[in-house]
């Protein structure tokens, strides 16, 4: 948006009256003023009277000369009045050349109007309204009318051209558009998403450094720490390494080995799991809980689980 310029307040010379002025040099506040203020200059250094004696000078010397008349009879018969006009004409007023027109355009042969009858659209069949010039339309709307043409595309094989060559131009834009995630260096293509990180456990790494490094999650283990031992009644303070040395990185609920080196949030990653979650009163003891895939454990939310059946 073009920045405009920002009115000053000024005070006219002549009224004293404060007004809006775009220009630093305004002494007026409208024409008015300019106009009586440049009369009274001319009366005070004595222009006005010489532009009175000039104006006085030209027209005795110059009279005025009226127009010559004509005295002319007025060609319409049923009026036949006498007129005076500067110039010659036909009729003495607008009404009697209107008469006139009027009754030799009766004898005149008049063109037939054109009656348009109502067409039916090519593509649904609805009929359409009747256009007041111009061509007669085949289509009642533009969307009749892509679709005949789309027909037609496929009739005669333009339709799959026009795929091939819109998909070859789609491949090609995104084999252009080539990334590198900042978290494990791979090359991908991030298709029509703007995406930064390959998958979304690269995004999660990232976002768990990002909190680890402002002390965010630190704060949000400790936090989550103690409301578990906050709600578990009893508790007990032990490290999640012992839990999984205990079981031998052996996923309870599965019975099938748990990933060392994957790291949350993937789906073989480890995991403290409560047999009996602390929602339903379970406890945070070494008895009330076991190692187990965080895939499991998410899949097993709060219920409990009857591994016998």
């Amino acid at each position: 948006m073009p920045n405009r310029a920002v009115p000053l307040v000024k005070i006219c010379v002549r009224c004293v009256r404060e007004f809006p002025a775009l220009r630093k040099d305004a002494m007026y506040c409208g024409t008015t003023c300019r106009v009586a203020a440049a009369r009274e200059r001319a009366k005070v250094d004595g222009r006005a009277e010489k532009w009175r004696v000039a104006a006085e000078e030209k027209k005795a010397v110059a009279p005025r000369v009226e127009p010559a008349t004509h005295t002319l009879i007025c060609e319409y018969a049923p009026c036949g009045a006498e007129f005076e006009a500067p110039r010659r004409r036909k009729y003495c007023t607008r009404t009697c050349g209107k008469a006139v027109w009027n009754a030799a355009r009766e004898g005149m042969p008049r063109k037939p109007k054109l009656v348009r009858k109502p067409l039916l659209c090519a593509e649904c069949g609805e009929t359409m309204p009747v256009r007041r010039s111009g061509p007669p339309a085949a289509y009642c709307s533009g969307t009749c009318k892509a679709l005949a043409c789309t027909k037609r595309a496929a009739v005669d094989g333009r339709l799959e051209q026009w795929a091939d060559a819109v998909k070859t131009r789609h491949m090609a834009a995104l084999l252009e558009r080539v990334r590198q995630c900042p978290t494990c260096d791979v090359v991908f293509h991030p298709g029509l998403r703007t995406r930064t990180y390959c998958t979304a456990a690269c995004s999660m790494r990232a976002y768990n450094a990002r909190r680890e490094e402002d002390g965010r999650l630190a704060r949000y283990r400790a936090e989550r720490r103690q409301r578990e031992r906050d709600q578990a009644d009893p508790s007990e303070v032990f490290r999640a390494a012992d839990v999984y040395e205990r079981d031998g990185w052996i996923c309870w609920l599965c019975s099938t080995p748990i990933n060392r080196e994957a790291s949350w949030p993937a789906s073989d990653s480890r995991s403290v799991d409560h047999v009996v979650a602390l929602s339903r009163g379970g406890g945070h003891t070494l008895a009330n809980v076991k190692a187990a895939h965080l895939r499991c454990n998410l899949i097993k939310g709060d219920r409990a689980v009857d591994l016998a059946a």
